[in-house]
């Protein structure tokens, strides 16, 4: 660290010891309470740099961080990780970064389908690009699950069928060595028939309602119906 102070003393306009700087200190530990200062060297060099590669995806990083600390720096974020993109082709993590920033919005935001198509089409351009890079599956995979619970039936299950395949593509690519927690995400349902009843109310002909329960009953993401009816006039035997 020494060195990169002494660079940046002799070159305070060149964005390199900056960004060195900023790596080195992003690998030392800090004490309790105390913050990483990587991100003031980072956000020098993208000042001083702001076409370089390097010191736009560390910066966007270093924003990336302190959005989870509760500042709020997503336009500036998902700019930087757009550039990033353009700058870096053949960097997977700059593809699914920039993907993970859209999909964080989607879930800040408002329900709002445009983001989530934006963060879904970020995601299969990642895969489209770089097809062995596991983690673009398994976000993939999250953000259909948590978008699979916006949507209403059928079309909830078929995104469900869509998370059960990228975790088993995840899963494929990491041979055995995977989060485990994402099993519990994946729930396979027999296909759908076409003549699968849409609307409870097609079953009463005939019959009356007596009591009804909606809601998630088995806790699986998706709305349940509990019918219980009785015909209106039951022929006597």
């Amino acid at each position: 660290m020494i060195y990169f102070k002494k660079a940046i003393e002799l070159y305070p306009k060149g964005y390199l010891g900056y960004l060195n700087a900023g790596a080195c200190l992003q690998n030392l530990p800090v004490d309790l309470g105390d913050e990483n200062q990587s991100g003031a060297f980072f956000k020098k060099a993208y000042e001083l740099a702001p076409k370089n590669p390097n010191a736009i995806f560390n910066y966007a990083n270093v924003l990336n961080q302190f959005s989870m600390q509760g500042l709020d720096n997503q336009d500036l974020k998902e700019n930087l990780y757009a550039q990033a993109v353009q700058s870096k082709q053949d960097e997977p993590l700059a593809k699914l970064q920039f993907a993970k920033t859209l999909h964080q919005k989607a879930y800040d935001e408002p329900y709002n389908e445009t983001l989530f198509n934006n963060a879904l089409t970020a995601y299969d351009e990642a895969i489209k690009q770089f097809p062995g890079y596991a983690d673009n599956y398994k976000n993939k995979a999250r953000l259909l699950s948590y978008w699979s619970r916006q949507k209403n039936y059928p079309e909830n299950r078929v995104m469900k069928k869509q998370v059960c395949e990228n975790i088993d593509q995840y899963k494929n690519l990491l041979k055995g060595d995977y989060d485990t927690e994402l099993d519990r995400m994946c729930i396979y349902y027999p296909e759908l028939k076409s003549n699968t009843v849409k609307n409870y109310t097609e079953l009463l002909s005939g019959w009356e309602e007596i009591a009804l329960a909606k809601g998630d009953l088995n806790k699986d993401g998706f709305d349940d119906i509990v019918l219980i009816a009785r015909a209106v006039n039951p022929k006597k035997k």
